[in-house]
Formats: C-alpha cells, sequence, structure tokens
C-alpha cells in the first residue's frame, strides 16, 4: 500500500465517509439508500 491509497480518503467529507461506512456494512445496499439514510440523520 502507498499513502496515495489513504489520501484521497481525506478529502472525501463528512457525508461521503458514512456513506462508504454504510455500504462496507452492508455492501448488498444501494447507494442512493445510503445516501437517502445519511441525508435524514443530518
Amino acid at each position: 500500500m502507498q499513502d496515495s491509497d489513504v489520501e484521497p480518503r481525506r478529502l472525501l467529507s463528512e457525508t461521503d465517509l458514512e456513506i462508504i461506512d454504510a455500504l462496507q456494512i452492508n455492501p448488498r445496499a444501494s447507494w442512493v439508500d445510503a445516501a437517502r439514510r445519511s441525508v435524514r440523520t443530518r
């Protein structure tokens, strides 16, 4: 692994990170569903 693999994550907003985490927890859920959940919890 190179440092460049980690850098992009710092550029993501907290909402993007929440969506990514949701997808990692439940890969079968679509990113749209994850986004909707994120918007609701804002």
